[in-house]
This record gives structure tokens, C-alpha cells and sequence, in this order.
């Protein structure tokens, strides 16, 4: 195992593109999002904040965020879209370390509200979140619609 001390919890830059391609196809189970959609991404996208953990050698925690801004509000505000940690770097706070990172970033820019999904079994990550001061919302129903 790569040595943990050199962990750095940051934004991800162009330059990580290929390390973020490998865990995002691990996570997503070989998504179709190619390279050159995520260097694009990265380089262009200014709704987009990913949160990454480096060890150096590569990066073993990414934390998605797409900012939302609406005619409806007029105060932006954020999704978790993806937060995923290798297996073998969990129970070591990179989780929570992202997480507290991702806040600092958003403060920054002025997020009034942060939202995320989570599956309801999946009862670690509800921990993770609530520890975090997330409020469960027991009124509110997702729903998706395929094209």
C-alpha cells in the first residue's frame, strides 16, 4: 500500500485528468465518460467543483459538486454528486477530510446550501453526513426520469 502521510486533500487540476478518469470508472463501473470529456470538464466547466485526495502516486478520494444557479433564487447552492473513497483508504477520515475541504471552497464562493443524495442502505455514508450536520429529509422524494 501506498504510504498515507502524504495524503493532500485539493482541487483537481487538468493535470489529474487520467488519475480522475481511473477511480471515476472504478466508482461508476467503467463509465462512458472518455479523457478528453473529462480534461474539457476540468479546464471549462465553472459549475464544477471536484475535490480530490492525493497520495502522490494517485488519487484515492474524489468529491463531485455542481453549482446551481436559478432565476428562481437569488442565492446559488450546491449537489454532492459523487463522493467515493478506495476501499482500501476508507475508515482514515478522507472522507470527511473532502468533505470539510469541499465546505471551506464553497464558503468561499458563496454556496448558501449544500444537497446530496444518498442511498438509503447505505448507512456509513448517512453516518459520514449527519456527523457533517446534514439533516436527513424524510419528506423528500428523488425522482428520475430516463431518455
Amino acid at each position: 500500500m501506498e504510504i498515507f502521510h502524504q495524503l493532500i486533500i485539493r482541487l483537481a487540476q487538468i493535470t489529474d485528468a487520467v488519475k480522475l478518469k481511473g477511480i471515476n470508472d472504478l466508482f461508476n463501473e467503467k463509465d462512458d465518460t472518455t479523457l478528453s470529456e473529462l480534461e474539457t470538464s476540468l479546464r471549462e466547466n465553472k459549475n464544477e467543483i471536484v475535490v480530490c485526495a492525493d497520495i502522490g502516486t494517485s488519487i484515492v478520494g474524489i468529491c463531485y459538486i455542481s453549482i446551481i444557479s436559478t432565476v428562481g433564487f437569488n442565492w446559488r447552492y450546491c449537489f454532492i454528486t459523487e463522493l467515493f473513497v478506495r476501499e482500501e483508504y476508507r475508515k482514515r477520515g478522507i472522507g470527511k477530510a473532502m468533505m470539510k475541504f469541499a465546505e471551506d471552497e464553497l464558503i468561499k464562493i458563496g454556496i448558501k446550501k449544500t444537497f446530496l443524495w444518498v442511498g438509503e442502505s447505505n448507512k456509513k455514508a448517512r453516518k459520514l453526513y449527519t456527523s457533517l450536520g446534514f439533516i436527513e429529509m424524510a419528506d423528500t422524494i428523488m425522482c428520475m426520469r430516463e431518455y
